[in-house]
């Protein structure tokens, strides 16, 4: 992978941030890694590729050359807004599979929206309520341009199981027995 350094411009043409990138870095909102500073991405005509094609680690080499010569706000020494002074960083990191289990587990554990008391409380507050004929006809014409739903074989054998020994009003008899009638016309056609 091919790596670049760029800056961002302020109207006047100075330079307020240094950073080093590949692919779309250099148009990607970025965070402080001290203060969580956020700083703001310029328009395309004030982004300037420093040098590119370069090695990951001369990369970071002249990020940081660039960040020393400039000189940082933060720490009264220039005029960028970098909160580090550059050449680190955690290119193409991936996360172990023990670190994703463990933050799985915290968020169960720290979240809501996991909580099994909560999760019933939701679902106890849906029995019963109605949904209005307006939101009824909208999500109907949502699944018509969509072309209809499409369901697989598990899911039709799910839903047909879970439907099963559920007594049915004559109305939605009718209904039943009017969408197949349909389905029989259209496919004769």
């Amino acid at each position: 992978m091919k790596y670049y350094t760029y800056a961002y411009l302020r109207e006047d043409g100075t330079p307020y941030y240094i950073g080093k990138g590949s692919g779309k870095r250099k148009t990607v909102l970025h965070k402080g890694r001290k203060k969580k500073v956020v700083i703001g991405i310029p328009s395309e005509d004030r982004i300037l590729v420093l040098k590119d094609n370069l090695t990951e680690e001369d990369a970071f080499k002249h990020e940081k050359y660039m960040i020393a010569i400039l000189g940082r706000k933060d720490i009264g020494t220039g005029i960028l807004r970098n909160t580090t002074d550059g050449g680190e960083g955690a290119s193409g990191h991936k996360k172990s599979e023990e670190w994703k289990k463990m933050q799985s587990e915290f968020l169960k554990k720290n979240n809501p929206m996991y909580n099994p008391d909560i999760i019933e409380k939701m679902r106890k507050s849906k029995i019963g309520s109605k949904q209005s004929q307006e939101t009824i006809n909208k999500r109907a014409e949502t699944i018509k341009n969509m072309g209809g739903v499409k369901l697989t074989e598990e899911q039709r054998k799910r839903i047909s199981e879970g439907n099963k020994g559920k007594p049915k009003s004559e109305a939605h008899r009718a209904a039943l027995k009017a969408a197949w009638a349909r389905r029989k016309a259209k496919k004769m056609l």
